[in-house]
């Protein structure tokens, strides 16, 4: 509701300030991480802000919300918003939120991995002549 306010185009200035104070208000009390799951996939870049500002809050201190910001693929949109400016609040965030989690995690979560392993997979392929084949043939059942 709050952010209907905050972004609808015909609200007045002033109702636009009072939705923004009101909700960046709530945001900071808010504990409940799985509540601020939309408001991270939907809302307008100013929020968003405030949301992750929040996880960034909560996420050190709580091991359950660790886990569940993974399996919501939480972890996954956060690392996508990390930009080049490093004065940024929200790279910031973004920083505090990674540190959260193991190396291996944070790298499996980002935005290229999927290329990552796929240059690999092809240098595999390139390496030395047959690493592929022997592989395969080594590990036909009865040998």
């Amino acid at each position: 509701m709050l952010v209907d306010q905050f972004v609808r185009d015909n609200a007045t200035l002033d109702l636009k300030n009072k939705a923004s104070r009101a909700l960046k208000m709530v945001l900071q009390k808010c504990t409940y991480l799985s509540a601020l799951d939309p408001l991270l996939k939907e809302a307008p870049e100013k929020i968003v802000k405030y949301v992750v500002a929040q996880y960034a809050k909560v996420l050190p201190n709580n091991v359950q919300a660790r886990k569940n910001f993974v399996a919501s693929r939480g972890l996954a949109r956060v690392l996508e918003m990390k930009s080049d400016d490093p004065n940024d609040k929200l790279q910031e965030y973004v920083a505090t939120i990674a540190a959260c989690y193991p190396p291996d995690i944070v790298q499996y979560f980002s935005p290229n991995y999927s290329e990552t392993i796929i240059k690999r997979l092809d240098d595999m392929e390139a390496g030395p002549a047959g690493m592929l084949s022997s592989l395969s043939l080594n590990s036909t059942p009865g040998h």
